[in-house]
Protein backbone atom coordinates (compact mmCIF):
# COMPACT_ATOMS: atom_id res chain seq x y z
CA UNK A 1 0.00 0.00 0.00
CA UNK A 2 1.25 3.63 -1.03
CA UNK A 3 0.93 6.29 1.55
CA UNK A 4 1.17 9.74 0.46
CA UNK A 5 1.34 12.73 2.65
CA UNK A 6 0.81 16.23 1.13
CA UNK A 7 1.25 19.25 3.42
CA UNK A 8 -0.70 22.70 2.72
CA UNK A 9 1.91 25.84 4.05
CA UNK A 10 -0.68 28.36 2.80
CA UNK A 11 -4.11 28.78 2.04
CA UNK A 12 -6.24 31.62 1.33
CA UNK A 13 -10.01 32.15 1.51
CA UNK A 14 -11.19 35.04 3.14
CA UNK A 15 -13.37 35.94 0.71
CA UNK A 16 -15.46 32.81 0.62
CA UNK A 17 -15.54 32.03 4.69
CA UNK A 18 -15.55 34.28 7.63
CA UNK A 19 -12.60 35.03 10.00
CA UNK A 20 -15.00 34.01 13.03
CA UNK A 21 -16.44 30.55 11.73
CA UNK A 22 -15.30 27.44 12.17
CA UNK A 23 -13.56 25.54 9.36
CA UNK A 24 -15.10 22.40 8.67
CA UNK A 25 -13.54 19.29 7.30
CA UNK A 26 -12.66 19.71 4.45
CA UNK A 27 -12.09 16.75 1.26
CA UNK A 28 -10.17 17.46 -1.30
CA UNK A 29 -9.40 15.31 -5.09
CA UNK A 30 -7.40 16.24 -7.43
CA UNK A 31 -5.16 14.73 -10.78
CA UNK A 32 -1.62 15.33 -10.33
CA UNK A 33 1.87 15.53 -13.21
CA UNK A 34 4.18 13.84 -11.58
CA UNK A 35 7.72 15.76 -13.00
CA UNK A 36 10.76 13.96 -10.80
CA UNK A 37 11.36 11.27 -8.62
CA UNK A 38 14.35 11.48 -6.36
CA UNK A 39 14.94 9.36 -3.76
CA UNK A 40 16.11 10.86 -0.04
CA UNK A 41 17.14 9.37 2.98
CA UNK A 42 15.28 6.99 5.52
CA UNK A 43 13.81 5.21 2.33
CA UNK A 44 11.56 8.43 1.44
CA UNK A 45 10.97 9.64 -1.71
CA UNK A 46 11.09 14.04 -3.28
CA UNK A 47 8.24 14.08 -6.14
CA UNK A 48 7.19 17.51 -7.62
CA UNK A 49 4.55 17.81 -9.49
CA UNK A 50 1.82 20.19 -11.07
Amino acid sequence: MVQVNVFIYDISAERLWDVEKPIPPVRVSTNLNVVAISKKPKGKLEIPFV
